[in-house]
């Protein structure tokens, strides 16, 4: 905080306060710079094989003007691309590629609040076999086949179809295809509204999907929609005929309910998360869907910039939650 000198004695009276002091420079340098798990497509060209320059996230102070910014960066031989510039009212922020021994200059720009190492987000969630997930969710963690007594929401009527429940699922892709999420046994159908299964499917930093199941394109994505809202069940024409009783083969805990999907995957299997979720939770409302999930995070606990736009973007829209690797 910035202290008028005629203040400082009372500001540092005040119980809670611990240190008034100088703000140094190297207060700006995330001590976990070096530490982050970066994923080797990031870090190495796979054409040379030799290293590529770094990603910090810079966040910047807020009211400073950003090409004051740009014009010291471009002292130090730093030019962000467009696309590498977010900004939005909780902050903005700039992902500079550059070599380690650069952040003591970064740390010297006056605009420069923190600095620290890109982090990636991985897959999190596990390869279960997503049938027995139902089970395990509404019988206390237990798999049983006694369908009376495990099945303690379905039996309740609790199952996201009397309400209409729509689930946002980011993730790596969707197949669409198969029969949990196909119109019935003989048609995909067309994504939208009308759809059994699938309001709408987007593309959110990733690639689209290969509507295969098995790939790392869709896979981790379709076992996770699965997870939350698989059925067959309520197919009305041309119903699934192999796998009987077909209550039996739903596999997601809210049957009854429709996905949104946003796609972030990548052919390669790594995931394109955008900066900014702000977005992606405006269009989920736009499909009336106000839960999101995300069955992927960082290696670390680190509160970076991903994390605090989530947060403001929460605080805008209190009637939405946001599920993170959260059992799914």
């Amino acid at each position: 905080a910035k202290i008028p000198s005629s203040s400082y004695a009372a500001v540092k009276a005040l119980p809670f306060v611990t240190f008034v002091g100088e703000y140094q420079p190297a207060y700006k340098i995330s001590p976990r710079i070096g530490l982050e798990e970066i994923p080797v497509s990031e870090a190495v060209d796979a054409v040379t094989g030799q290293p590529k320059p770094w990603v910090f996230e810079v966040v910047l102070h807020n009211g400073v003007y950003l090409n004051d910014v740009l014009n010291e960066l471009g002292r130090l031989r730093i030019f962000p691309r467009e696309e590498e510039i977010v900004a939005n009212e909780a902050a903005t922020v700039l992902f500079l590629r550059t070599v380690p021994e650069a952040v003591p200059a970064l740390a010297l720009i006056p605009g420069v609040k923190w600095i620290a190492e890109k982090s990636y987000p991985q897959l999190l969630a596990s390869a279960t076999n997503p049938a027995t997930i139902p089970m395990i969710l509404q019988n206390n963690g237990v798999y049983t086949t006694v369908t009376a007594n495990g099945w303690k929401l379905w039996n309740a009527g609790i199952d996201g179809s009397a309400t209409g429940q729509i689930v946002t699922m980011m993730d790596t892709g969707l197949n669409t295809k198969m029969e949990h999420f196909s119109q019935d046994i003989l048609n995909n159908g067309t994504v939208g509204a009308s759809h059994r299964k699938v309001v709408g499917y987007d593309v959110y930093g990733g690639d689209q999907c290969v509507l295969d199941s098995s790939t790392t394109d869709s896979g981790h994505g379709t076992r996770t929609s699965q997870h939350a809202v698989g059925s067959i069940s309520n197919m009305t024409t041309n119903p699934d005929t192999t796998h009987t009783p077909t209550i039996n083969y739903d596999n997601g805990i809210a049957r009854g309910a429709k996905v949104y999907f946003q796609d972030i995957g990548t052919s390669s299997g790594t995931l394109n998360v955008p900066f900014d979720l702000g977005p992606s939770i405006t269009a989920a409302i736009g499909k009336g869907s106000f839960v999101q999930n995300y069955s992927w995070g960082t290696s670390t606990d680190t509160y970076d910039g991903v994390t605090s736009n989530l947060d403001t973007a929460l605080v805008n829209n209190p009637n939405f939650v946001v599920t993170v690797a959260c059992g799914n």
